[in-house]
């Protein structure tokens, strides 16, 4: 959300996480995610939150805002790397704005939870519109637009910001710029690495290996009391099995895949695109690390999913030969559920950090 949200009916919620089992399902109940202590005027909800400090930071171009809703010791990560600190914020948030002066951050959707009386977990996905005028990270400006879908899952503390986990395709931003994203990988892969970072993906390559749980193969349906079973079905059978009665008991006929771009309409293209990743990465271990809920009408869900991979890179990953390495990825996926199966999906993941992974020594 920070480097780069219309939110769910609030009326029904259940939180599933590998630390912390399901309960027994849905909680009826009348919370609108209200804070309780004041200490976030003018927002009076946590979606109000999400959605105003984003308007507030990259429309308005208050910046300087980001002191008054992160943690002091707040800790974001994504792929591409590990950012401590609101000053270290800032100045990334400053630099992208310099790239992208008119930058967009629209608000798609806001899945929440709370987790105590100002505390919460969100996941928010955005749409990001903006147009490459100047220099910096991405090269010399080209005038070009681009569109890019971002998730960015985040834990709220005491009506502060203190995690964040964020995935964005930056593959995508680079195809839509007209550049190589495998010589900006291999770019990156041959300067200098941050050895926390480093550190961080292995020791999450290691915690995905030994804790996959393999239970997460069977064809699970919906079922409003075990949405963790369902996250975990739903993504084995697309990264490890691809079984086609599965995926029909998983996706409506008319189901439609956003990512950054393009769009797959139908089940059947779906499948054929998951196929095509079960060809580049074999051996899959899957974590399903955080899964929230929330009603979207009378037989409608909104769901959001948080997982990590660990594989093998055995087939082509986008124009790279196979190299047999073990790569790590954490991604994130928002369902729309009508009627028991999924009708749109949006799944993202850092496409240009593995890559990177694929140029530099293997994880293990």
């Amino acid at each position: 959300m920070f480097t780069p949200t219309v939110a769910a009916a609030p009326l029904l919620a259940v939180e599933a996480t590998k630390a912390r089992p399901p309960g027994p399902g849905f909680a009826p109940g009348p919370d609108d995610g209200a804070f309780t202590s004041g200490r976030t005027p003018p927002w009076r909800t946590v979606v109000d939150l999400i959605l105003g400090m984003t308007h507030e930071v990259w429309e308005e171009r208050r910046v300087d805002r980001l002191h008054d809703y992160l943690h002091p010791d707040c800790v974001i990560r994504s792929l591409a790397g590990t950012v401590e600190g609101v000053p270290t914020v800032v100045r990334d948030t400053w630099a992208m704005l310099g790239c992208f002066p008119d930058r967009l951050q629209l608000g798609d959707a806001v899945v929440w939870q709370r987790r105590g009386a100002d505390s919460f977990h969100t996941s928010h996905r955005i749409t990001s519109l903006m147009t490459h005028l100047g220099p910096g990270l991405y090269g010399p400006p080209t005038g070009r637009r681009v569109e890019v879908i971002a998730i960015a899952d985040c834990d709220v503390e005491d009506g502060l910001i203190a995690r964040e986990w964020l995935a964005r395709d930056n593959f995508s931003l680079l195809r839509q710029l007209g550049q190589d994203p495998r010589l900006q990988a291999r770019a990156l892969a041959a300067g200098s690495a941050d050895p926390r970072h480093q550190d961080w993906l292995a020791a999450e390559h290691a915690r995905v290996r030994a804790t996959a749980d393999g239970s997460a193969d069977a064809a699970v349906g919906w079922a409003d009391e075990a949405p963790l079973e369902f996250a975990g079905a739903v993504l084995a059978n697309a990264w490890r099995h691809g079984r086609s009665r599965t995926f029909a008991s998983h996706y409506q006929p008319y189901a439609v895949l956003h990512e950054s771009r393009p769009v797959a309409s139908g089940r059947a293209e779906i499948e054929r695109r998951c196929a095509a990743m079960r060809r580049t990465f074999r051996d899959v271990a899957l974590s399903v690390d955080h899964v929230s809920v929330r009603s979207d009408g009378d037989d409608a869900r909104q769901v959001a999913a948080r997982w990590s991979l660990a594989a093998r890179h055995d087939g082509e990953a986008w124009g790279i030969a196979p190299t047999g390495r073990e790569v790590y990825l954490f991604g994130m996926t928002h369902w729309k559920l009508v009627a028991g199966r999924i009708a749109a999906e949006w799944s993202v993941f850092d496409r240009l950090g593995v890559l990177v992974q694929l140029f530099r020594p293997a994880l293990r």
